[in-house]
């Protein structure tokens, strides 16, 4: 009874219940019809404020991001600019400093230069000067060889002279020179007449004073042969 009662449909019964559910169903159908529009609208706007703020938040990190960047690079470009002062600074001091070395070793070397012309010419002016009295002492030198040879020939002369004549002139002869004393020298220096004269006056050229004469004067000091005043000495030495 129960399997045929499961397999078989039931007939359908039409009562007012079943028109009254259809118009409950068809009235809630269209009931929750208007309602749809509605939460899409809200959907679309949430999805719109969404995108909003998503794209505010972007523009803000952008601007953010592009505000520390600028920070950034304005705090290096400060930095660089103070260290390039800085360097600036130093290179200036020092280049300061380098041209003052340049400087004072451009006074030292004008300074030697001029001290070595200087130099230069008074070494030319010696050299002149040593050529000079070289000059001259040769000139005295040879002067001094004919005097010599003039003052020998005449004490030949002489001596023949005065084996030739009697005793009374011989006598005479005695006294021809009346300064001459026995046992001075046959040059004698005019100044003490005890010592050989050794040293010749410049620039007279008088061979007049002996070497203890000689160191005792000073220059300034007149020849006692001629009175002129003397300006230096020069010693010969006669053989």
């Amino acid at each position: 009874m129960l399997g045929l009662q499961s397999g078989t449909t039931p007939p359908l019964v039409s009562t007012g219940l079943r028109l009254a559910f259809d118009e409950q169903s068809q009235s809630h159908v269209h009931a929750e019809q208007p309602i749809c529009p509605v939460s899409a609208s809200l959907s679309v706007d949430l999805l719109a404020q969404i995108n909003q703020q998503k794209d505010e938040y972007e523009e803000f990190l952008v601007a953010q991001k592009e505000q520390l960047r600028r920070a950034l690079a304005e705090r290096w470009q400060r930095h660089y600019r103070s260290l390039l002062a800085a360097a600036e600074e130093s290179a200036g001091r020092r280049l300061h400093d380098k041209k003052a070395e340049i400087e004072s070793a451009s006074r030292r070397c004008a300074e030697l230069e001029s001290q070595l012309v200087r130099l230069r010419t008074e070494s030319m002016a010696w050299q002149s000067k040593a050529m000079a009295e070289q000059a001259t002492a040769v000139s005295l030198h040879a002067q001094l060889q004919q005097a010599s040879a003039a003052a020998a020939s005449a004490k030949g002369q002489a001596i023949e002279e005065c084996c030739e004549e009697s005793p009374v002139e011989d006598g005479e002869s005695a006294y021809v020179d009346p300064f001459r004393t026995p046992g001075m020298p046959e040059r004698p220096c005019l100044s003490c007449r005890r010592n050989p004269a050794s040293f010749v006056l410049l620039p007279c050229r008088h061979l007049c004073l002996c070497f203890a004469c000689e160191s005792a004067s000073a220059a300034g000091e007149r020849c006692p042969a001629c009175g002129c005043f003397r300006k230096g000495s020069l010693q010969v030495s006669l053989c």
